[in-house]
This record gives C-alpha cells, sequence and structure tokens, in this order.
C-alpha cells in the first residue's frame, strides 16, 4: 500500500495511537512518554511547543509513525529529530519513509542537515540501520549517559 505523507494536526484518537505506539516499543521511559504526549498533543491543538512539528506516516488508515522534529534554536539550518516512533508492523518502511519525508521538508526549509540523539542499544539497531543507510553518520558517543551500560549516540546527516 501506498502510504500518504501528512503533515497535520493529529485528531485526539490519533494522539492517543501515537502514545500507544510509543509505549509498546519499550523503547521510551514515562518521562520521555510524557514529553512525547505533550508535545503531539499541543501540536494536535495547532500549538508548537518548544517550535517541535509532528511528521506522520500513513498506509491507508493506519499510523505507521510519526517524529517530532524542529528547527535546532542556535544553529537554524540544522534541524533535529525529538523522537522518532514507529509501529512493529512495516518498521523499515515506516522509518525509511520518515526520513526522506523529513530530509525533502528540510530541503525546502533550507535546512542542511538533520541530527538525531539515541540511545546506543540494541533496541534502536534497526532505527539506526536505516538512518545510516540514509545517509546519517555517527558523530558522537557518550557512554552511560543515561544509566550504567546505556549510553547516547549521535548522529548527523549532512544534505
Amino acid at each position: 500500500m501506498d502510504a500518504k505523507w501528512l503533515l497535520r494536526s493529529l485528531q485526539s484518537n490519533e494522539v492517543e495511537t501515537a502514545l500507544a505506539y510509543a509505549k509498546s516499543t519499550q523503547l521510551f521511559s514515562d518521562l520521555q512518554i510524557m514529553w512525547i504526549r505533550e508535545h503531539i498533543t499541543g501540536f494536535s491543538r495547532g500549538e508548537l511547543v518548544d517550535d517541535y512539528q509532528v511528521l506522520t506516516c500513513w498506509s491507508a488508515s493506519h499510523l505507521g509513525g510519526f517524529l517530532v522534529f524542529r528547527k535546532r534554536p542556535l544553529t537554524q539550518s540544522t534541524f533535529e529529530i525529538g523522537q522518532v516512533v514507529i509501529s512493529q508492523k512495516d518498521a523499515r518502511e515506516n522509518t525509511t519513509r520518515l526520513i526522506e519525508s523529513l530530509t525533502e521538508i528540510v530541503k525546502l526549509s533550507g535546512g542542511d542537515s538533520i541530527f538525531i540523539e539515541l540511545a546506543d542499544s540494541v533496541k534502536w539497531a534497526e532505527i539506526r540501520s536505516v538512518l545510516i543507510e540514509h545517509g546519517f553518520s555517527t558523530v558522537g558517543r557518550i557512554p552511560h549517559l543515561y544509566q550504567p551500560g546505556l549510553g547516547a549516540l549521535y548522529l548527523i546527516k549532512r544534505l
């Protein structure tokens, strides 16, 4: 099925679906779920929280995934992905479509790079693999940042 890409407000039932996806991945802490809720709920009301926007992936009538992104405040030519949430069904395809669409949005907005911070965990391996396939490279790593044994990876895509 072809996915259609929408950068638009989410309906209230879609916000709950998006949050359910985020929770089901078991990749996010309760604090991160609260952050996601705040940003997508604000976007669904037409309010940008910290200038974050939401890009959603729709395949037929179901939500395939979404990412929350913005221009970085101090480097307006760099965009950052705050969170990426993908449903388990067609995860690789939906991640690819979101990254390709975000790349086009960034280019059209005059941006020259996309930045993302990910947990250095095998749970993020598939998303990390798709990011690398689409031109992201690892530019930094901080071991044990989140907790002992769980560090952070920093990736960037130059356009």
